[in-house]
C-alpha cells in the first residue's frame, strides 16, 4: 500500500525556501476527515523509486475519478485505533459513543469497498486497496438493531431494557402531574423563586425563597450562590424520586450489560478494526491528492532513473491555487542534465527568475510526495535525494551574521554531501559583496558543484556568469523574456541566450532623472552597453523568429488537415463508386438472368407455334441489341471505376485533365480553370459545366470527341423560385431544374413555392415522391422558410 512515508537519513530537502507548508496546507483542506489531515501533516518526499510511482498510479486513479464524480463516501470517518487496541484487555466494555464510532467505520468501509467493486478494469489500485477493508456488515447490522446512527440504545436492546424504559415512562408521567400540582400550590403561597422545577443531585427539587423555607416542608439539596434560593425536595415526592432513581440504575446496569455483549462481539474482529482505519486513512489521503490535482490542472509525471529532469508546461502550483485566472500563468520548458547540468538565468527584476526556481523545486518535491504536477504528463522527474534552495534574504540579526555571511553559511550547508542525485537551486548567487569578487566565488561554486555532477539552477545579474556560461561546458545561459515596450516580464523562457537586466530602461520607466541615467552610461562603459545592446538585439531576433516560427507551424498544420481531408474524401469517394459498381454488377447479372428466361420463354413459344423465319430473325435481332446494350453499359462502368482505382491519392487538377464529378458516372475534360480559383469548367460530352475543384476526381481519358459540339455553360443556383406559376408549369420547372441541378454538381436544393392555399405545395410533393433522383425531401424548418419551402436532397 503506497503510503506518504518520512524521508530517511542522509536526505535533505528545503521546505522553507520553496515554500513546501502551502502546498500542504492546500492538500489538507481537501482532506474530510482527521485521520486524513494526519497523514498530510506527516507527508514527506520518499527516494524509493516503488513507493513513489506506487503513490502517483493511486493519486491519478483519484483525479479520474474526481473528473468523472464517482462517489467517494468517506466522510465521516472517527479515530478508532485506540479503541480496538483497548478491546484485547478482558473484560473491557466500551462506552456507547466508542461503539457508534466503530460501526461509523465499519458502514464507511463498505460504502468504499462497495463503490469500486465493479472498477477493477479503470480503477485497478483503488479496487485492490479498497478490497482489502472488511466492513462486518452483519456484525452491523446485528448491533444497529441496539444502537442506531445518533449513538442512542434503542429500547429493543434487550426485552429487560424495554420492560425499565416502560416503567420509567409511566412513573414520570405521574411524577409529572404531581410536581406541577406541587409548583402551583407553592406559586400561590409565594414561597418560589420561580414557577418551575429543576434537577440536584440527580434529584427533582423546587426553588424556594430562602426567606419562605420554613414554611416548606422538604428536603435541601443545594443553595444559590447568593443564598436567596434553596433546591429542595418536597416530602410528598421522595418516594418517588427514590423509584425513579432506582430504575435508572437498574437501566444503566442492563445498558452495561448489552454494551459488554457488544464489546466481546467486536474484539472479534478488533484487529479489522484497527486496519480498517488505516486504509480509510490512506483513501482520505488520496482522493484529497486527487482533489488537489484537479484544482491545479494536474498530470500524472513520468519517474526516471536517469539524472535528466525535463519540465514541459510547468506552472507554479502556489501561484495557480491563488490565481483568479490560472490560465494567466505562464508556463516553462526546460530540459536539466542532458545536454548540460548548469542552467544560468539572467534576465531583469521582477522578471521571473526566483519563480523558476521555485516552480523547479517545488515540483520536483510534489513528485517525491507521490503528488500529480501542473505540468504535461511528458514530463520527466529523477529521484534526489537532496533538493536544496538557497532563496531569499538569509540575514541573521540573532547571530549579528550579514546578508552574505548568512548566505555563504547556508552554501557552506549545501556543498557538504554533494552528489549526482542532489539538485541545487541558488537565486541571486554572487550578490552581496564587491562585484568581481562576487563573480568569481560564484562562478567557483558553480564549478565545484558541477564537478560533483549535482543539477543546479542559478540565478544571476552578473555578466561575467553570462559569459562564464557561455564559454562552459555543461554550463548553459537562459533567460527571461521582457518586452521591451511595456517594460514587463513575460515570464516566457529561453535556454541558451542570456538575459539582459533591463536596469536602465526600468530606472528611466521608474523617472529617475536623465542626468543620473546618462552618468550610468558614461560608468557603465562602451564595452558594457554593447554587450547588453547585443543581448536586447539577440532577444528581438529570437522574438520574431519565434513568431515566424509559430506563423509556419500554423500554415503547415492547415496544409496537413487540408491534404488529410482531400486523401480522406478520395477514399469516401473510391468506396462509395466501389460499393455502387457492385450493386450495378449484380443488378446487370440479375438483367442477363431475366433476359435469358425471355429468350427461353420466346423460342419455346416458336416452337410451339411453328413460327415464321421473319418473326424468328426479328426476336435475335431483339435479343443481340439488348444483349450490346448491357454490355456497353457495364464496360462504360468498368472503364469509370477502372479510372478511379487507379488515382492512389490526391492529385492537383489542371486544366487538360480528365475527371469525374463526385455523384455522377460520367466523365469530362477540364477545358478552363476560372477566375476565383475554386472552380472550374468541365466538358463533359455534349454540355460544358462550372463546378468545385473539391467535387472533381482524375480518371483515365475518353474520346477526345467529347471537345466537339459543346454548348454554352451551365450555371445553376441553389434554389427556384416557383411562386406565381401554376401547378403544370412549375412542375415542368422543377423537373427541368433537377436535371440541371444533378449536372452541375448540386446536392441539396430548395424549391421556394410560398405557403398559399398549399396546392402548389401538394403537387410538387406529389411529383417528388415518384422521381427517382430525389433521395430525400422535406419542408423547412423554422428560419430555413418554414412550411413555404421545400428542401431537396438530390442522388
Amino acid at each position: 500500500m503506497p503510503l506518504p512515508i518520512r524521508a530517511p537519513a542522509k536526505t535533505e530537502f528545503s521546505f522553507d525556501a520553496l515554500e513546501w507548508r502551502k502546498i500542504l496546507q492546500a492538500l489538507r483542506g481537501y482532506a474530510s476527515n482527521e485521520i486524513g489531515k494526519e497523514l498530510v501533516d506527516t507527508l514527506e518526499p520518499s527516494i524509493d523509486h516503488a513507493t513513489i510511482e506506487a503513490c502517483i498510479d493511486i493519486n491519478a486513479e483519484c483525479l479520474d475519478a474526481v473528473k468523472i464524480r464517482i462517489s467517494f463516501p468517506i466522510q465521516g470517518c472517527c479515530e478508532t485505533k485506540k479503541i480496538a487496541k483497548s478491546l484485547s484487555v478482558a473484560n473491557t466494555v466500551l462506552s456507547v459513543d466508542e461503539v457508534n464510532g466503530i460501526l461509523i467505520n465499519l458502514e464507511i468501509a463498505g460504502r468504499m469497498k462497495k463503490s469500486f467493486s465493479d472498477r477493477k478494469q479503470d480503477f485497478s489500485e483503488l479496487f485492490s486497496l479498497t478490497q482489502k477493508l472488511f466492513p462486518h456488515s452483519g456484525i452491523v447490522t446485528s448491533i444497529r438493531k441496539k444502537i442506531d446512527e445518533t449513538g442512542m440504545i434503542l429500547d429493543s436492546a434487550s426485552p429487560e431494557l424495554k420492560k425499565l424504559r416502560s416503567q420509567q415512562h409511566r412513573l414520570q408521567s405521574a411524577f409529572q402531574k404531581a410536581l406541577d400540582l406541587l409548583v402551583r400550590k407553592f406559586s400561590r403561597d409565594k414561597v418560589l423563586q420561580e414557577e418551575h422545577f429543576t434537577i440536584r443531585n440527580g434529584r427533582h427539587v423546587l426553588p424556594v425563597k430562602a426567606s419562605h423555607s420554613r414554611r416548606f416542608q422538604g428536603i435541601t439539596h443545594d443553595v444559590s450562590s447568593t443564598g436567596s434560593t434553596l433546591f429542595m425536595e418536597p416530602f410528598e415526592i421522595v418516594e418517588r424520586n427514590n423509584e425513579i432513581n432506582r430504575l435508572k440504575a437498574l437501566e444503566e446496569e442492563e445498558i452495561r450489560n448489552i454494551l459488554s455483549d457488544i464489546s466481546i462481539q467486536l474484539a472479534g474482529i478488533a484487529e479489522d478494526i484497527y486496519n480498517n482505519q488505516d486504509i480509510l486513512a490512506d483513501l482520505d489521503f488520496h482522493y484529497a491528492c486527487g482533489c488537489l490535482a484537479y484544482r491545479l490542472g494536474a498530470e500524472k509525471p513520468v519517474l526516471t532513473r536517469s539524472n535528466t529532469l525535463k519540465l514541459l508546461n510547468a506552472r507554479h502550483p502556489i501561484l495557480l491555487l491563488n490565481a483568479e485566472k490560472p490560465a494567466d500563468i505562464i508556463p516553462l520548458s526546460i530540459t536539466l542534465g542532458d545536454k548540460f547540468h548548469t542552467l544560468i538565468i539572467s534576465g531583469p527584476n521582477a522578471g521571473g527568475k526566483t519563480v523558476t526556481l521555485k516552480t523547479m523545486g517545488l515540483l520536483c518535491l510534489m513528485v517525491q510526495c507521490g503528488l500529480l504536477i501542473p505540468a504535461s504528463q511528458d514530463s520527466q522527474f529523477p529521484v534526489f535525494r537532496r533538493i536544496i534552495a538557497e532563496i531569499g534574504d538569509p540575514q541573521s540579526l540573532d547571530d549579528n551574521l550579514s546578508t552574505f555571511s548568512a548566505r555563504l553559511l547556508n552554501i557552506k550547508k549545501i556543498l557538504d554531501d554533494l552528489s549526482s542525485d542532489n539538485l541545487v537551486l541558488l537565486d541571486e548567487l554572487g550578490a552581496g559583496t564587491d562585484p568581481k569578487e562576487g563573480i568569481s566565488l560564484a562562478i567557483a561554486i558553480i564549478k565545484y558543484i558541477g564537478s560533483r555532477n549535482a543539477l543546479q539552477v542559478v540565478s544571476t545579474h552578473h555578466g561575467g556568469l553570462k559569459v562564464f556560461a557561455s564559454e562552459t561546458k555543461g554550463v548553459e545561459n537562459c533567460s527571461l523574456a521582457f518586452n521591451k515596450k511595456s517594460l514587463k516580464p513575460t515570464f516566457v523562457l529561453s535556454v541558451g541566450i542570456p538575459g539582459s537586466s533591463y536596469a536602465l530602461e526600468l530606472s528611466r520607466k521608474t523617472g529617475l532623472p536623465e542626468e543620473i541615467i546618462k552618468e550610468t552610461q558614461s560608468q557603465l562603459g562602451e564595452d558594457q552597453l554593447k554587450v547588453e545592446d547585443f543581448i536586447r538585439e539577440l532577444e528581438s531576433r529570437i522574438e520574431f523568429y519565434k513568431k515566424k516560427n509559430t506563423e509556419a507551424e500554423l500554415k503547415k498544420k492547415q496544409l496537413d488537415s487540408l491534404v488529410e481531408q482531400y486523401t480522406d474524401l478520395l477514399q469516401g469517394v473510391k468506396r462509395e463508386y466501389h460499393e455502387k459498381f457492385e450493386e450495378y454488377v449484380l443488378e446487370t447479372e440479375d438483367r442477363f438472368v431475366e433476359f435469358n428466361r425471355n429468350i427461353e420463354r420466346q423460342i419455346k413459344e416458336i416452337r410451339e407455334k411453328q413460327a415464321a423465319g421473319d418473326a424468328v430473325k426479328q426476336i435475335k435481332n431483339e435479343i443481340h441489341k439488348e444483349t450490346e446494350r448491357l454490355r456497353q453499359t457495364q464496360k462504360k462502368q468498368k472503364v469509370l471505376f477502372d479510372g478511379l482505382e487507379s488515382d492512389a491519392g490526391f492529385q492537383e487538377i489542371q486544366v487538360g485533365d480528365h475527371v469525374i464529378m463526385k455523384g455522377h458516372n460520367q466523365t469530362g475534360l477540364v477545358i478552363a480553370e476560372n477566375k476565383d480559383k475554386k472552380t472550374m469548367t468541365v466538358q463533359m460530352e455534349s454540355i460544358k459545366l462550372e463546378t468545385n475543384k473539391n467535387k472533381l476526381q482524375k480518371a483515365k481519358p475518353l474520346s477526345k470527341t467529347l471537345l466537339k459540339d459543346s454548348v454554352p455553360v451551365i450555371s445553376v443556383e441553389p434554389e427556384i423560385d416557383l411562386r406565381g406559376l401554376m401547378s403544370n408549369d412549375a412542375v415542368e420547372s422543377v423537373d427541368t431544374y433537377i436535371s440541371d441541378a444533378i449536372a452541375t454538381g448540386l446536392t441539396t436544393v430548395r424549391l421556394i413555392h410560398g405557403k398559399g392555399s398549399g396546392s402548389l405545395r401538394r403537387n410538387i410533393s406529389e411529383f417528388l415522391k415518384h422521381d427517382d433522383r430525389i433521395e430525400d425531401f422535406r419542408l423547412g424548418a423554422w428560419g430555413e422558410g418554414d412550411t413555404g419551402v421545400t428542401i431537396v436532397k438530390l442522388k
